[in-house]
């Protein structure tokens, strides 16, 4: 198969085309910790701005170079639990350049596709995060995890697993209003 490299320039125009390409950006990295670049939505021309919030949107799975995303599809977001990517497949399968976006408008709405389209074997086990916590002068931890079929969260202290709902729920409150 042959793979038009010019059909995305085509397809915006040029000069949004460079104005896309042309974003900070971090070459070959796997994971976010290593994203130094930064992208503030806000001061974007508007036609960037535009095309951004209509790219299609995909889960991050583990690691930026982990494959099966359509070459074709040149730009995408990419949606982490904490953070949005805009990512630059330069033509390859996986998210060749990646910059960490910030103050992008609520893209809840648009449909996560189906990444690994040509990988449906490839799923995702398991990816977690965690986060410690003082809330009201006590020290917690808080994992979040990410499975295929859905997000759970726990709140431990001292070792062993809240079972207080109505204190776990302050903190998960807590933490989202000020993570």
């Amino acid at each position: 198969m042959s793979i038009d490299f010019n059909y995305n320039k085509r397809k915006m125009g040029s000069r949004l085309y460079y104005s896309l390409i042309m974003l900070p950006c971090d070459k070959d990295v796997t994971d976010p910790k290593y994203v130094q670049s930064e992208i503030d939505y806000r001061y974007l021309e508007k036609e960037v701005q535009r095309e951004i919030v209509d790219l299609p949107v995909v889960k991050f799975t583990g690691d930026f170079m982990a494959g099966g995303l359509d070459k074709r599809q040149q730009f995408y977001l990419m949606t982490s639990l904490t953070d949005i990517y805009f990512v630059d497949t330069n033509n390859s399968n996986y998210a060749k350049y990646v910059s960490k976006i910030k103050n992008l408008p609520d893209i809840s709405n648009n449909i996560v596709e189906d990444r690994f389209a040509a990988s449906k074997d490839i799923t995702m086990l398991k990816r977690a995060e965690t986060f410690s916590i003082n809330y009201n002068g006590v020290d917690y931890v808080l994992e979040i995890t990410e499975e295929n079929n859905g997000t759970f969260t726990t709140v431990e202290y001292d070792g062993n697993y809240l079972m207080d709902k109505e204190i776990e729920d302050e903190i998960l409150d807590y933490f989202n209003k000020y993570k």
